[in-house]
């Protein structure tokens, strides 16, 4: 009944509500799968990704069988949701040999042999809307059920079909697929039953602890994101008060601060700056564009708040004649204009100063900022003058269709200045073989004490859906 855009935003908030108010691991896991099945184009990679450590959870093992069957079940009935279908593929690479006879029953009672798995997984693999992403897994998913599947007709056709990626047009997919039939070789049949074990999936103690670790490097820099006048002026009323019942507030108030930012370990509730947290006192650092469109700042201001970007509705007033022939002139230098009356052009010329600055050499390597359903996104940086950071962002579709719709939002913590410039398109061609690129450029007023931090939104068309994405990218050289 939702549109595409209320499914978006239901189920990034649906998601944590679930893990939140779980009560038990097989309502959770069955939750998870309906919502995917459902809507699994729409749900934050979180979710498949929540599901399948939950489903591979040694607490998991008693209801597994039918969560894989399940998924079985769901892949069969629509394998359009990406989601779903992520999901689907690692748990039958993983646990196929549950739900699969003789030896095993479906548990609704359904027989369910081999050769039906792996007709499933290459159906899926041969769809329009596969993307390498997918087609990647389906290859893992291979290799993992060489050591789960065990009459000989299986291992024939698994090493067939591990030896169709040899021709696939990704380069990525054709070295795994080689590498895949070395290991299928008969040589390595001891040493593949180690290589090819389940995959260890952390405990939700595990999960905690990392969820609070996360929280606790990013903790200090999340606060750069939040708009602290509300805070500041509660400081303040109380600071201007000398009873006791004063001072107690101030212990509250920190305590309340302190308990805030232990939360932020959830990162769905983040300060999500485009609309997916619950707070309200984000302030993202002014962003300007070369082309100055009121369209544009018009957008910008819906996704990042009317206070994130400022704009004059009058115009400057115009430069006096005399000023403006200075600034034209400034283009070479400084010009003396004490001496310009009644002087000859050699005069003119000879006041000239000639500068220009200087760009720093030092190199950094590129950071891979998304790469996901055949969608990458990749930054380079620059230096100039001193302190000014130039990324240069490269978008890439290495799907067989293209990507439509492309754009990139970004915010920015408050002490840090940017600058975004228009793409050179807004179609990612397939294959990888047209790139669109952008300019940002950035001033870290806080260079040396605070890391540079971004808040992205990327917005796409694929395969007629479109897809929403948002991440925090915090891998920035830290020298910048």
């Amino acid at each position: 009944v939702a549109s595409k855009e209320q499914k978006i935003e239901v189920c990034s908030e649906m998601a944590p509500l679930v893990e939140k108010f779980a009560p038990s691991k097989s309502w959770h896991i069955d939750t998870l799968t309906t919502m995917l099945s459902i809507a699994g184009n729409e749900c934050p990679n979180s979710v498949w990704q929540m599901l399948i450590t939950l489903i591979g959870q040694p607490a998991s093992s008693p209801y597994r069988a039918v969560a894989v069957a399940k998924l079985y079940d769901s892949l069969q009935e629509d394998a359009n949701q990406s989601g779903l279908v992520k999901a689907a593929i690692w748990s039958l690479g993983e646990f196929a040999n549950l739900i699969v006879s003789p030896n095993h029953l479906h548990p609704e009672g359904k027989e369910i042999c081999e050769e039906d798995v792996l007709d499933l997984l290459e159906n899926v693999r041969k769809m329009h809307s596969a993307t390498t992403e997918i087609k990647g897994m389906i290859l893992n998913a291979y290799l993992k059920l060489s050591t789960r599947f065990q009459s000989v007709e299986s291992q024939e056709k698994l090493k067939m079909l591990v030896g169709v990626f040899k021709s696939s047009m990704t380069l990525e997919l054709q070295a795994r697929s080689v590498e895949y039939a070395s290991i299928l070789d008969p040589n390595f049949s001891q040493e593949r039953e180690e290589w090819l074990a389940t995959m260890p999936v952390p405990t939700d103690e595990q999960l905690a602890s990392r969820k609070v670790k996360f929280a606790v490097e990013l903790g200090d820099d999340q606060e750069d994101f939040e708009d602290s006048e509300e805070d500041d002026s509660e400081e303040q009323e109380n600071d201007d008060e000398e009873s006791d019942d004063s001072e107690d507030r101030r212990r509250d108030n920190k305590t309340k601060k302190e308990v805030s930012k232990a939360d932020s370990s959830n990162l769905l509730d983040f300060d999500d700056i485009f609309g997916g947290g619950g707070g309200s006192g984000v302030a993202a650092a002014p962003v300007t564009s070369s082309n100055g469109g009121s369209d544009q700042m018009d957008l910008l201001a819906d996704v990042f708040g009317s206070n994130s970007i400022s704009s004059s509705s009058n115009p400057p007033a115009p430069a006096p004649a005399q000023q403006q022939q200075n600034d034209l002139l400034g283009m070479l230098g400084t010009v003396d204009n004490t001496n310009a009356i009644g002087t000859g052009m050699s005069d003119l010329l000879g006041g000239m100063t000639m500068s220009s600055s200087a760009s720093s050499s030092a190199s950094y390597p590129p950071l891979n900022v998304f790469n996901d359903n055949g969608i990458s996104v990749i930054f380079s940086f620059a230096v100039e003058g001193g302190n000014q950071v130039i990324v240069n962002a490269a978008y890439t579709n290495s799907n067989a269709t293209p990507v439509s719709g492309f754009t990139f939002e970004a915010a920015v913590p408050k002490y840090i200045q940017m600058k975004i410039s228009p793409p050179t398109g807004n179609e990612l061609k397939p294959f990888g073989t047209g790139q669109v690129s952008q300019k940002l450029q950035l001033i870290n007023s806080q260079k040396g004490t605070k890391p540079i931090l971004m808040k992205v939104k990327l917005t796409y068309t694929f395969n007629g859906v479109k897809k929403v994405e948002q991440l925090t990218v915090n891998g920035f050289p830290k020298d910048l």
